[in-house]
Order: C-alpha cells, then sequence, then structure tokens
C-alpha cells in the first residue's frame, strides 16, 4: 500500500518511505518495524495517512524502532539479572549456556513487547 501527500510517501510493501521534494528515501528495518507497519496498515490505515500529511511518519517510526529496541533488552536484562543459571554459566565462562538463555530470555521479551507495543 502506498500512503502518501504531498510531501511524504510511506510506501508499506518495500518498508520505505520517500521525501518527495528531496527524493531522499529511508528503508526500515527490523521485524519489528515490518509487523508493526503491516498490522497498522490492515487495522488502522488512517493513523498512517494522519501521520504522512503531518509529515511526522519518520519520527514516528524512529520512536517506534527505538522505544521498542530498548523495551525488548532492557527486560530480557531484568530477566538475566534474576537467573542464577545464567550467572553461574557468566562466571564459568560457559559462553554457549550463557547466551542461549539471553537468547531465551530476549524471545520471551520481544512476545511481550511486541504484544504491548507492536501490534498496538
Amino acid at each position: 500500500m502506498i500512503i502518501k501527500s504531498d510531501i511524504w510517501k510511506l510506501d508499506t510493501e518495500n518498508l520505505t518511505v520517500e521525501n518527495l521534494k528531496t527524493g531522499e528515501l529511508t528503508n526500515i528495518f527490523g521485524d519489528h518495524m515490518k509487523y508493526h507497519i503491516h498490522y497498522v496498515e490492515e487495522k488502522n490505515p488512517e493513523r498512517f495517512q494522519r501521520l504522512v500529511d503531518e509529515g511526522r511518519i519518520l519520527e514516528y517510526l524512529d520512536e517506534l524502532d527505538e522505544k521498542v529496541v530498548l523495551a525488548v533488552a532492557d527486560q530480557a536484562e531484568k530477566w538475566l539479572n534474576e537467573d542464577k543459571n545464567y550467572r553461574v554459566a557468566v562466571e564459568t565462562g560457559n559462553i554457549a549456556e550463557a547466551g542461549r538463555i539471553g537468547n531465551m530470555y530476549t524471545e520471551q521479551a520481544k512476545e511481550s513487547v511486541y504484544a504491548a507495543m507492536v501490534y498496538a
């Protein structure tokens, strides 16, 4: 879907935002961003049209990206700090086990953060 104003164009299929006056093209990266864009496109495309019309689409997407990445990292870190097995793995130099536990908590954090921030 293409959502346009006189100055901005959001391409939800190619995950790009273009400034039509300057031709500057910004690519949008990250699964969380792709999921959010497609979710809003389906459930509330008027939100994107308003943001494009107001010229705030890039600001909105940048802020969301930063907030989601930080929320996932913060939540995973909280769980890691409470996990005895993780501390033992780090202290004994068991990098594979520490990595496995870290990846598990990151994936779990994504589930809760995405539910609250990406699919909203």
